[in-house]
């Protein structure tokens, strides 16, 4: 149900429910609503005296530049759960939404419906998503103090075009984060040195593609402690593992199944196995 009022625009307020952070350049809108008036309504709801805007953002601020003193609005009621969807639904509609906003809103709607798995039949997504944005957010949260911003564009920042500043992609950002939740890494390195190596890697690998960020990462893993540079270097410098589909005649494959099960292994991990000790028996030399 929705009341449709003008409204004082000093009664509105922006509060968490918002999946906005940030509005962006207004001017265009601000030029828009000049011309031609606001031609939609915002849509608030009640929270005591005042009204929280749900969604229309950025056309509160056009029209608070305009110098309006009234605001028309939908008045809706709304508890936490359904303002937070309707803002972020239309957000994502525009597709305007940065990772860090995305996922500020999961954890949100996280935090009031108590799980990943909650959060993602409420917005009807697969629950892979939801972890997805929660762990960018995490990335972008230790990343954002030195600089590096996740924007979700194929051609990022150079460092040059903006003082200080560098962006990488979602993609990476998550790629990055979740090599920094293993084992190895945790134990290898202190919190403080994990956030600096983080920093460093984001800054230096922005340039590679998200393939040769993961063969990083993968490194990073069992080489925690080398320096960055070092660390990149060897990395690409890593050979491709090898894919190889092969025939085996009916006795062999029945022998190499026997000695998979003796193993206790799975048939594919129990042929490398056998090629690999072969290769070191006739001399050839296996890192």
């Amino acid at each position: 149900m929705s009341e449709e009022r003008e409204l004082n625009i000093n009664d509105f307020f922006v509060g968490e429910s918002n999946v906005r952070i940030e509005v962006g350049d207004v001017s265009g809108l601000i030029r828009s609503i000049k011309e031609e008036g606001l031609l939609h309504p915002i849509i608030v709801r009640r929270v005591g005296e005042r009204y929280e805007i749900v969604t229309g953002r950025r056309r509160f601020e056009a029209c608070k530049a305009l110098g309006y003193t009234t605001i028309r609005a939908k008045v809706r009621e709304l508890d936490d759960v359904e303002a937070c969807k309707i803002s972020l639904v239309e957000n994502e509609a525009r597709r305007d939404i940065s990772p860090e906003e995305r996922g500020k809103a999961y954890l949100y709607l996280k935090e009031r419906l108590g799980t990943n798995s909650a959060v993602a039949a409420s917005l009807g997504i697969p629950v892979s998503r939801v972890r997805a944005a929660l762990d960018v957010l995490g990335a972008a949260k230790k990343l954002k103090p030195s600089g590096v911003v996740i924007e979700p564009r194929r051609i990022e920042i150079k460092p040059e075009e903006v003082a200080g500043r560098v962006s990488i992609s979602p993609k990476k950002a998550l790629t990055l984060q979740r090599a920094f939740r293993a084992t190895s890494v945790q134990r290898g390195l202190t919190e403080e040195e994990r956030k600096q190596k983080m920093t460093e890697l984001a800054k230096q690998t922005r340039e590679l593609s998200v393939k040769e960020v993961k063969k990083v990462t993968k490194r990073l893993k069992r080489k925690p402690e080398e320096p960055v540079p070092e660390l990149i270097r060897r990395a690409l410098e890593e050979p491709e593992p090898m894919v190889v589909a092969s025939y085996f005649r009916p006795s062999s494959a029945e022998a190499l199944t026997k000695g998979a099960q003796d193993k206790g292994m799975s048939v594919g991990k129990f042929v490398v196995m056998v090629v690999e000790n072969w290769l070191v028996n006739a001399g050839y030399k296996i890192a």
